[in-house]
C-alpha cells in the first residue's frame, strides 16, 4: 500500500505517494482556465550509504509501478476536482456506478 506525504510549498510536488522503492510525485500546473495535476515516477536505491532517485524501472517493478500509477490518477482526480470546484471525481462516479449495478 502506498502512503500519502503533502507538501504546502509552491516550489515541490503538492504530494508524494510512496510504495517502497518507488515514488509519484504530484505537481500542480495552472492555467488562465484551470488548474490540473500531473506526475513523474522514481525509483529510489541505496549506493553506498546514500540513497539516490532515478527514473528506469525493472521489468518485475512494472506491476508495482502501474499500481502506484493508478493511485496517483485518483489522486489527480481528485485534486483536480477540488481546485476547480467540481463536484464528484471520476473515481467516486465509477464507484458508485459499479455499486448500483
Amino acid at each position: 500500500m502506498a502512503t500519502k506525504k503533502k507538501k504546502k510549498e509552491n516550489a515541490g510536488p503538492v504530494e508524494r505517494l510512496r510504495s517502497f522503492p518507488l515514488q509519484a510525485a504530484i505537481w500542480r500546473n495552472e492555467t488562465e482556465n484551470r488548474v490540473f495535476h500531473s506526475v513523474t515516477f522514481s525509483r529510489s536505491y541505496k549506493e553506498g550509504k546514500e540513497y539516490r532517485n532515478v527514473d528506469s524501472f525493472s521489468g518485475a517493478q512494472l506491476l508495482q509501478l502501474a499500481h502506484l500509477a493508478q493511485q496517483a490518477y485518483d489522486r489527480c482526480d481528485e485534486l483536480d476536482n477540488e481546485a476547480n470546484g467540481f463536484g464528484e471525481s471520476e473515481a467516486d462516479q465509477d464507484e458508485t456506478e459499479e455499486e448500483g449495478a
